[in-house]
């Protein structure tokens, strides 16, 4: 999906996992305004403690003019797939997944968490950055259809295959934060951003990342939970 975005920074985050406040933390250490570009590339829900107060701020921000452009993550995926199925059972499927919060007193969902989980795109597009979860595998014909991919993938890339001027900037495989500032000073056309925001007991990770696309500046927040 093609971004229609404002002339500030071009922001991207990801994997979130429910980590509220990290979240809050640096959305303040960014000073974030409202004609900045906020991409989040999936797997905000989940593993973290406050994933419905995560989810209620992102859906207000973007009631109050700020240009927020999540995307969907396995996580998100799961979520998704199980709101839709015909099979779908509350307690046996959905408290496991312990987003039960999303859920009316009858069992229905509550419509405007609805309405963001399934509007949620797998990719977005501007400029020549391309926004995804997991990533595009260019050995399909046609990795743009590919969801599975878009989702999961964790392959080696060969940057040879990419279109001419694309750069992808993904998360779903955590990282170490130098591996991260490696790739962006090295101008990578492939930075992963995913720096293990949940697993703040492994030393290497524990950082939620932000990249500035344009200025190619780097905002690391350690878990504050």
């Amino acid at each position: 999906m093609i971004a229609n975005i404002d002339t500030g920074r071009i922001l991207a985050i990801s994997d979130i996992h429910g980590c509220y406040e990290t979240f809050m933390a640096l959305i303040e250490q960014l000073r974030l305004q409202k004609n900045d570009n906020l991409f989040i590339t999936g797997d905000i829900i989940n593993r973290g403690k406050d994933t419905k107060k995560l989810i209620k701020t992102l859906i207000a921000l973007r009631e109050n003019g700020y240009h927020i452009f999540p995307i969907c993550g396995n996580h998100e995926y799961y979520l998704i797939s199980t709101l839709l199925s015909p099979d779908f059972d509350r307690t046996i499927q959905f408290e496991k997944t312990l987003n039960a919060w999303i859920l009316k007193k009858d069992g229905t969902v509550k419509p405007k968490y609805r309405a963001f989980f399934t509007e949620l795109p797998y990719f977005y597009s501007v400029e020549n950055v391309y926004f995804v979860h997991g990533g595009f595998n260019f050995l399909l014909a046609n990795p743009f259809e590919a969801v599975h991919s878009m989702l999961h993938y964790r392959g080696r890339y060969d940057e040879n295959l990419l279109p001419p001027e694309m750069r992808i900037v993904h998360g779903h495989t955590p990282v170490s934060l130098e591996i991260i500032k490696q790739k962006v000073a090295l101008n990578s056309k492939i930075i992963n951003i995913d720096s293990g925001c949940v697993y703040k007991n492994i030393p290497e990770l524990g950082n939620l990342v932000c990249l500035d696309v344009r200025a190619m500046e780097l905002f690391v927040q350690k878990n504050v939970e």
